[in-house]
């Protein structure tokens, strides 16, 4: 899990475009849906999850909120996901911050996270 602090929020017609620092020099920029960045301010804390392969973070994490960056599309995907994109130590928390963002969704999560993906996942298709 790798921390990042709001740096800066502008408006574009995709969401927000959202200015991320991390530690002293490193700055990333990433487009997020308003849902994600609604009450967003600047000094806040972004957690990005699941980069061990990767330069970009497969999920966002920011106040019970999850965004993911990379959607499994099939069955076979969704059962690998957590497993493939994951380390240990993040796909402990993945899986927490899924339970939580279900959980804000008012739907009762499941003890089965695939399940629990998929419902997130089916979630996002009707907002």
């Amino acid at each position: 899990m790798k921390k990042y602090v709001v740096d800066d929020i502008k408006e574009n017609f995709l969401g927000n475009a959202v200015l991320l620092k991390r530690g002293r020099g490193f700055v990333y920029r990433q487009v997020f849906p308003s849902c994600f960045t609604d009450g967003m301010r600047r000094g806040d804390v972004v957690c990005g999850l699941g980069a061990k392969d990767f330069i970009i973070p497969t999920a966002w994490v920011y106040r019970g909120r999850l965004d993911l960056t990379i959607e499994p599309v099939s069955e076979y995907r969704i059962k690998k996901f957590i497993s493939d994109r994951f380390g240990f130590c993040d796909g402990i928390y993945f899986r927490y911050a899924l339970a939580r963002a279900l959980w804000g969704r008012g739907i009762t999560p499941t003890m089965n996270s695939t399940n629990n993906l998929r419902l997130f996942l089916h979630s996002n298709k009707t907002r």
